[in-house]
Parts: structure tokens; sequence; C-alpha cells
């Protein structure tokens, strides 16, 4: 049973006593652990003087820096609800998430959209985070006495509707997958994780990050994820964890068979599928055969391939020790839904007996090695990014009316899977189309936006006419030539 104090607590408190040493470097700057945990007491200390108390919401929109990891950690020793947003969303988009989990806080970047902070203060108050910047003030903070199952962030994640849905996540879901993952991958304090991963995101904020501060490891923190950057500070790190893109760009790059790779113990790639032809031609640039593993916002790490043994390619490797994993077929060995149940697994999402259907398909193979199939919804990964159609199918439904609309993902090189559209009615040249995606590009995030659009006579449907997005997917499936 963990302890009933805040998870930061416990982790600094295994952190100063594991790494001393400890520093957080950012370009130009570090940060020693004492300056760390002066910054987040006086953090603390700024909520406190906000009138917030313990179990409040605090929304974050901003970029990644310095600041943004104290305030996450502040958060968490204040015993607030942390919820990060994506700082290139749309003002709909904003607004959605404001109403959905009104905040009592929302710190955000200087450089914000005026609409955006419009929205924020008509339900809540926003203040721009260049205000804490140089707080540090000599105080000891006293860390929230939360317990176990309190809510310490939440993400959002995709609904049946398509409508982002809530998933909270515990205490005890942090320190669960974080103490897992320190123990799985052997962190310890003479690694350092070069970070270029983005805060708002399970994989950035949660599996690099509590993973790193519970093993007393070290961090390089860039503002985002540059291949010239991670070029010129790889040869510091031990470990680097990454999205499938980030690698096919690292490979792309000039410098890969330059770079003195000696340090570097552990290479991870999640948040989509790796191809076997990256890690193959990574294993070659490199001599290092990345570690693929898998997981999800509902449950951090699921499972991964081993640092010490076999890491089969196509495969997301074994259960982590703080999982209990399903594969529920006919028979050993065929395709089924993957089910995990654990204390990392958020209870928000869990059945009765504490099981939850991750909507994967997958198998095991005799030495219980999961693999995936599919996506039993049709949810698309580009560039380690969620994307689900049904919200940008409603918006091109209202720039194209009269139309059926079919949004859906096709293989590519560099972000994995291509976010594309199909769309009938008359035939839509390229200038008209480039103008529709524009407009899109003004209500939804960047990423988001379909790459191309396909003009089609009808989309493929089934008698009870469902759309079979499987059979567009094979259409177009060489669009790109991956």
């Amino acid at each position: 049973m963990l302890e009933e104090k805040s998870v930061v607590h416990n982790l600094f408190t295994d952190l100063s006593r594991t790494n001393p040493e400890f520093k957080l470097f950012v370009p130009a700057k570090n940060n020693t652990l004492e300056i760390v945990k002066l910054c987040v007491d006086s953090v603390c200390l700024f909520f406190e003087e906000q009138k917030l108390q313990q179990g409040d919401r605090v929304t974050i929109i901003a970029h990644k820096n310095t600041t943004y990891f104290k305030i996450y950690l502040a958060a968490l020793k204040f015993g607030l609800v942390f919820n990060p947003l994506n700082p290139s969303y749309s003002e709909k988009e904003v607004k959605y998430f404001i109403d959905d989990f009104n905040p009592d806080l929302v710190l955000v970047s200087s450089d914000i959209n005026p609409l955006i902070k419009k929205i924020i203060n008509n339900k809540s108050k926003a203040i721009e985070i260049n205000k804490l910047i140089d707080v540090n003030r000599p105080i000891e903070f006293k860390a929230a006495a939360v317990r176990p199952q309190d809510l310490a962030v939440l993400l959002y994640s995709s609904g049946t509707t398509g409508l982002p849905k809530p998933i909270g996540l515990s205490h005890e879901n942090l320190k669960t997958n974080a103490a897992a993952l320190s123990s799985e991958w052997g962190l310890g304090a003479s690694d350092v994780l070069l970070h270029t991963l983005p805060m708002y995101h399970i994989h950035g904020l949660l599996i690099s990050l509590n993973s790193v501060l519970l093993s007393g490891a070290n961090l390089i923190a860039l503002p985002k994820f540059s291949v010239e950057e991670v070029m010129q500070y790889l040869e510091r790190a031990t470990i680097f964890m990454g999205v499938p893109t980030f690698y096919h760009r690292i490979l792309n790059n000039p410098v890969v068979k330059k770079i003195n790779y000696s340090k570097i113990r552990l290479f991870i790639s999640g948040s989509a599928p790796l191809s076997e032809s990256i890690l193959k031609r990574f294993k070659g640039s490199t001599g290092h055969t990345i570690l693929e593993r898998y997981g999800m916002t509902e449950t951090g790490v699921i499972s991964s391939n081993p640092v010490l043994g076999k890491r089969k390619p196509g495969s997301v490797g074994k259960a982590i020790s703080s999982v209990s994993l399903q594969v529920r077929a006919i028979a050993d060995g065929e395709v089924g839904e993957v089910w995990v149940k654990g204390k990392s697994v958020s209870q928000m999402v869990c059945e009765k007996d504490g099981w939850f259907k991750t909507g994967d398909l997958g198998y095991l193979d005799d030495e219980n090695y999961l693999y995936l199939v599919g996506r039993s919804k049709d949810m698309i990964i580009t560039g380690g990014m969620n994307v689900y159609p049904k919200e940008i199918e409603r918006e091109l439904e209202q720039i194209l009316p009269g139309r059926e609309i079919a949004v859906f993902g096709v293989p590519h090189s560099d972000f994995g899977e291509a976010v594309v559209a199909a769309v009938t009615g008359p035939q839509m040249k390229h200038d008209e189309i480039e103008t529709n995606l524009r407009t899109l590009k003004s209500r939804i995030a960047n990423y988001k936006v379909p790459k191309t659009i396909f003009n089609v006579k009808s989309l493929p449907t089934n008698v009870m006419g469902k759309v079979q997005k499987n059979m567009l997917r094979d259409k177009f499936h060489d669009f790109f030539e991956v």
C-alpha cells in the first residue's frame, strides 16, 4: 500500500535518497535537486495565494519549458488535479475542454491567442506562467495528505461518440506505473534521459518524467523534438524515448552515422506502431535495437520488450510487472481482444471486476510476447498523436454540407499513419481541396488536418449502411508509397 501522501513527496523522498546529485538540464541552464525543490515549494505557495485547495483543478496550456515541469510537480505535491492541454488547440477545442473540466485555475503561455484567453476568463481565471519563472522563495511547503485513490492527473481520450472523454489517473496509478518501469528498464542515478516529448501527452508527462524522477535518473529537457538538437545532445544521454516518427527523422539525418552511441543503453519507442523497416534500419545505422513498448492513456505502459533478452520485431513485448494481461480469443495464439488489469489502470474505465477492454486486437506467442494487429475502433495514430475521425468528419460536414465524408488513416513513412479523407459529391479540384483544408486548419489542431482529400463516387458500406473504412484503407494504402 502506498503511503497516504502526495506522489511527488514520495518521488522526491526516493530521489533524494538515490541520487542527491540529480540535475534537470536545459539548454544553457542546469537545475539541481535543491533548486527544483525550492521552485516546486514556491509554486505551491503561489497556488495557496490563489486560494486553491486540495482537490481543486488546474489546467495548463503552455509550451514545454523548465517552469512547466515544476508546475506539474507542484500540482501533485499540493494535491491538485493537473490537466495539460495541447497549446495548438483552436478556440473551439479549448472551449470544449474548459467547459468539460471546469478548472479553478488555468496557466497559459504569454503568447496565447487572446481569444482563447477570453474563453478561459469567461469560465475560470487565466494566469501567464512567465509570472512564475523566477518565483524561488525559501520555504518548505508540506505535501498534501492525499490518498492513493485521489485523482492526480486528468487527460482526455476519445469516446464512442468521437468527442474527447476525461481519463482520471490517481496518485496510485502514477506511482505504480513509474515504479514498474523503473524496475523494468533498470533506470538508476547514472542514467540521463533526453526528453523531447510533449508534456500534454501521457508519454512525455507520465511515462517518461515519473519513471525518471522515481529512479533518481537525470533529465535533459528540450522544448520539443528537433532532429538537429537531438543529434547535438544524444551523446550526453543514456536513454532516449520517442515515437516512430522521431526515429524515422533521425534515420534521415546525415549525422546519424557520425554519432558516438557508446554511452546510450536504451532507445525506447511507443505511442504508435513501430515498423520493422525502421527497426532494421536503426539497428544498421546505430548498432542499437529499439525497445518497443505498448501503453494507453487509461493504463500507462502495459507491456515492454525486455532490456535484457529477446526484443522481437513486430511485438510490443510482455506484460510489465504491475499489469495482468489477457487476450480473449477463442483459442490460444489466435487474435482476440486485449484486456488488462492492475493498479496502474484508471478505475474510471474498468469493469466491475477490475478489467479494462483496451479496444486493441492482438495475440500472444508461446513466450507470452504480445503482437497487436489492429484496433477495434478507427482511431488514427499520426506522429504519436491520437486522432479521432468522427471529430474531423463533423467539422468537414460543416465545411462541405450535403456530402458523405469518411476520415481514416493510411501508412506514411514519416508519421506512421497519415490522416486522409474521402468525400462524395461534385469533384473538387486541387485548389478547392487546399482551400477547404485551410478552413479546417482554422478550426482544429494542425496534426488532425487530413494530408489530402480523395474524391469518390460513393463510400463503401455494409448492409446496415455502416461505412467500411477498411476498404478505403485498402484502396488508398499505397498513396504515400511507404
